[in-house]
C-alpha cells in the first residue's frame, strides 16, 4: 500500500476534481480548517490505517474484525469535563455577539479529556453509528476513532440531485415526552430554523432549485449513557451536469459545515475560532465516500482523538439568543458517549 499522505485544501480540490471526472472511486478525510487532508482511492486504502463503514458500506468484513465480548472486556468510561465557570467564560462573549445581531446561531465546541480502557481501534469495532471511521497515521502521530449520526451531503450521480442534511436539537430520550418536548421548544425551533435557512443558502452556491424535503424529523441514538433524540432536517438542490469533475471544487464550497459553525457561516466560523481555546483538526470537517457515481459524506461528530497518550472527546452545541449556558454545558457534556454494544 502507498504511504498515507496529508494534502493542502488546492491539492484537495485538484485531486477529488480529477479523480470523479475519471470515475475513480475514492475515499475523502477532509479536517475543519480544510488545510490538511486526505483524498486516497479506494484501491489504496490500507485497513491497518483507515477503517471506515459509510451507511453500510465498508472496507472491512465483519470477520475480518476483531470484535470482543462486552462481557469479555467491559468499557470503563471517565470524562474530566471543564468546569461550568470555565465554560460560561467563552459563552459570554459568544453570547454578546448573538444578542447584537452580528451573528444568529454559533455552534461553540471544547475538547474533554476522557480515560477509556479500550483502543481506539477497538471502539471502531465495537461502537453501532451510521457512520464510522477509524484512522491511525503514525508519521502525522494522528489518531483518531468517529462515530457519527449526522449526514453532511448525499448526491445521487444519476439525476444529479445534491441532499445536506443539518443536525440541530437534542434531548434525552428517556425524558416524558422527549420528542414533544424537542419539537416544541422554542430555542430549538429557533436554532433549527436557523440552520435550515443557511443551508438552503449553501446548496444555492453549488445547486439550483433548492427545496426542503424533510423538515425537523427526529433520530434515537443510542449511547452507553442511555438513548438520545436529534432533530434533523432534508434540504434538496440540482447540480450541473459536469459534477463530477467539480467534486472537490463543490464541497469546498460548502465547508466549513453551517451546522457546527453558524448563521451567518463565515462571520460565526470567525467567532468560533477567536473563541475556542483549542485546534478542532479533523473534528468537525467531513468524510464520504465516491463510488464512481454517487457520493456520501457526513461529519465528524462524536469524534474521540489521541493526543500524546491521551484521549479526547470532541463536542459542543449550537448557541442562540435565547440558549441558557447552563443548559448548553449539560448539552456538551452529554453528547461524550461511545454507542459501544
Amino acid at each position: 500500500m502507498p504511504p498515507m499522505k496529508r494534502v493542502s485544501e488546492h491539492d484537495t480540490i485538484q485531486t477529488m476534481n480529477e479523480l470523479g471526472a475519471a470515475r475513480t472511486p475514492f475515499l475523502f478525510i477532509i479536517a475543519y480548517d480544510k488545510s490538511s487532508n486526505y483524498v486516497i482511492p479506494l484501491k489504496d486504502v490500507d485497513p491497518e490505517k483507515i477503517r471506515y463503514t459509510i451507511n453500510g458500506l465498508s472496507n472491512v468484513n465483519s470477520h475480518n474484525q476483531e470484535k470482543q465480548s462486552p462481557a469479555e472486556v467491559p468499557l470503563h468510561w471517565t470524562r474530566y469535563p471543564l468546569s461550568f465557570e470555565q465554560y460560561e467564560a467563552q459563552f459570554n462573549p459568544l453570547m454578546h455577539a448573538l444578542k447584537s445581531g452580528e451573528i444568529h446561531l454559533a455552534n461553540l465546541t471544547f475538547q474533554t479529556e476522557v480515560a477509556c480502557n479500550l483502543s481506539l481501534k477497538t471502539i471502531y469495532e465495537r461502537t453501532q453509528a451510521k457512520y464510522r471511521l477509524w484512522v491511525n497515521d503514525p508519521d502525522h502521530e494522528f489518531e483518531c476513532v468517529c462515530f457519527s449520526p449526522e449526514t453532511f451531503v448525499k448526491i445521487d450521480g444519476k439525476t444529479g440531485s445534491i441532499s445536506s442534511f443539518p443536525m440541530k436539537g437534542t434531548i434525552d430520550a428517556t425524558l416524558e415526552n422527549a420528542e414533544k418536548q424537542l419539537l416544541d421548544n422554542p430555542k430549538e425551533q429557533k436554532e433549527h430554523e436557523t440552520i435550515v435557512a443557511e443551508t438552503q443558502k449553501d446548496l444555492a452556491l453549488v445547486s439550483s432549485d433548492i427545496d426542503v424535503a424533510r423538515y425537523r424529523f427526529i433520530d434515537r441514538v443510542e449511547t452507553h449513557n442511555g438513548p438520545i433524540l436529534q432533530s434533523s432536517s432534508e434540504i434538496s438542490g440540482k447540480l450541473p451536469k459536469n459534477f463530477h469533475a467539480e467534486i472537490g471544487t463543490l464541497l469546498s464550497a460548502l465547508l466549513p459545515a453551517g451546522s457546527i459553525t453558524g448563521a451567518p457561516r463565515a462571520r460565526a466560523t470567525e467567532i468560533i475560532n477567536a473563541i475556542e481555546r483549542y485546534d478542532r483538526g479533523f473534528y468537525s470537517g467531513i468524510a464520504g465516500l465516491f463510488d464512481g457515481e454517487n457520493i456520501e459524506s457526513f461529519v465528524l461528530i462524536r469524534f474521540l482523538e489521541k493526543i500524546k497518550d491521551k484521549l479526547y472527546f470532541k463536542s459542543g452545541g449550537g448557541i442562540t439568543a435565547d440558549s441558557q449556558p447552563f443548559t448548553e454545558y449539560e448539552e456538551m457534556k452529554q453528547k461524550i458517549y461511545v454507542p459501544i454494544y
